[in-house]
C-alpha cells in the first residue's frame, strides 16, 4: 500500500500528472495511502499501449486522427497535381508571366503617340512629335510660340 505521491514516483510520473490520470480514470481513486502499487503499474502500462496504439487521445491529437488528417492531405495534393496535369488549374507563375507580357504588349502600345506619316495626325521628327502647321490649335496656349507647334 501507498500513497498516491509514492505511487506517481513507482511509475516516473509527477503527483499533479497522477492526479490527472487518476481525474481520466486510468487509476481508480484510492483513499489515502490505499494504493497498491503492481495495480498503478499494471493500470499505466495498459494506458500507455493504448495512447501508443492510437486508440486513446492523449492531451493532443490521437493518432488515428492524424493519420486520418494526413491521408486528407494527400489526398487533396494528388487531387491538385491531376488537376494541374489536366489543365484544370494553372501556377500562379506561368499566369503572372502571360499576363505581364500582354500588359506589357498594351502598354507600349497606347503609350505611343499616334502615327499617321504626318498626313493628319502626328508625325516625328527626330522623335518629338511636332503637329502639322495647318492645325495649330492643337497646341497648348503657351506652347504656341514654340517652334515645333508649327511657327
Amino acid at each position: 500500500m501507498a500513497t498516491a505521491v509514492e505511487a506517481a514516483q513507482h511509475i516516473f510520473l509527477s503527483p499533479s500528472r497522477f492526479r490527472d490520470l487518476v481525474a481520466q480514470g486510468v487509476f481508480k481513486r484510492k483513499p489515502a495511502g490505499k494504493y497498491v502499487l503492481d495495480e498503478v503499474r499494471e493500470a499505466y502500462c495498459l494506458h500507455a499501449q493504448k495512447v501508443m496504439a492510437g486508440r486513446i487521445d492523449e492531451g493532443g491529437k490521437s493518432l488515428s486522427a492524424s493519420r486520418a488528417r494526413l491521408a486528407s492531405a494527400q489526398a487533396a495534393r494528388a487531387e491538385m497535381r491531376n488537376a494541374v496535369e489536366v489543365s484544370e488549374f494553372v501556377a500562379v507563375a506561368t499566369a503572372a508571366r502571360l499576363v505581364e507580357t500582354d500588359f506589357r504588349i498594351v502598354r507600349e502600345r497606347y503609350a505611343m503617340p499616334p502615327y499617321n506619316n504626318g498626313v493628319d495626325g502626328w508625325k516625328y521628327d527626330d522623335d518629338v512629335p511636332t503637329a502639322p502647321r495647318f492645325n495649330i490649335s492643337r497646341c497648348p496656349a503657351q506652347a504656341r510660340s514654340d517652334s515645333r507647334c508649327g511657327r
